[in-house]
């Protein structure tokens, strides 16, 4: 291959991931399905026939800036839905409800296949308020915030519809979310972790 091969070759690739990425700013809507994978339940203490209702509708907002052609910086505020436990405690009839929302702030590197569409990658830290709710038998348990840090990474592919819009898939997680409880005035609490995948579809709008 040669010089002028060559040079013709990134120039095409250049001009290819100006026109699926570009500079500047941009914002998005999404929404999609959140599966929680929990561990540490079995504090809550119920019985074989448990269940865990780990699947919620999961939603998020997001706007980010073009660097350069390829890189980008992206700001989501994002709520994962509640998640359940149900079952018997002792017994009785008991149910607990687990909820997550937040900020994130993330890097992306977008890698362009054509014209319209374009593969991206991300990660990032997000900032978590966690809440446990009991919502069945809660003496002598009682609600509890927790907030954190957790790692916050994904994948996806958008496409271009018009050179403004465009649409995008989207799979990230959220590592190692931690919610808490505790029982009545003592220190006692019950810490049980989750890391969190959501799976979105939206639309992007480029300025």
């Amino acid at each position: 291959m040669n010089c002028k091969t060559l040079f013709a070759l990134i120039a095409t690739l250049c001009a290819g991931s100006a026109m699926a990425a570009g500079q500047g700013w941009y914002a998005g809507v999404a929404a999609g399905q959140a599966q929680t994978h929990f561990t540490g339940q079995e504090q809550l203490g119920y019985g074989a026939d448990g269940k865990v209702y780990d699947y919620s509708a999961a939603q998020k907002v997001y706007a980010g800036y073009g660097i350069n052609q390829t890189f980008s910086a992206e700001l989501s505020l994002f709520n994962l839905g509640h998640s359940r436990f149900s079952g018997t405690v002792l017994g009785a009839p008991a149910q607990d409800r687990f909820g997550a929302k937040g900020l994130s702030l993330a890097g992306v590197a977008t890698l362009p296949l054509n014209d319209k569409l374009a593969l991206f990658g991300k990660l990032g830290a997000a900032a978590v308020t966690t809440n446990y709710t009991c919502v069945v038998a809660c003496d002598p348990l009682h609600n509890n915030d927790h907030h954190g840090i957790y790692a916050n990474y994904g994948v996806g592919a958008r496409y271009a519809l018009t050179p403004a819009l465009s649409a995008r898939v989207e799979y990230e997680r959220f590592d190692g979310m931690k919610y808490e409880t505790g029982i009545g005035a003592s220190n006692w609490r019950g810490h049980f972790r989750s890391d969190t995948d959501f799976l979105s579809l939206g639309l992007q709008y480029g300025f």
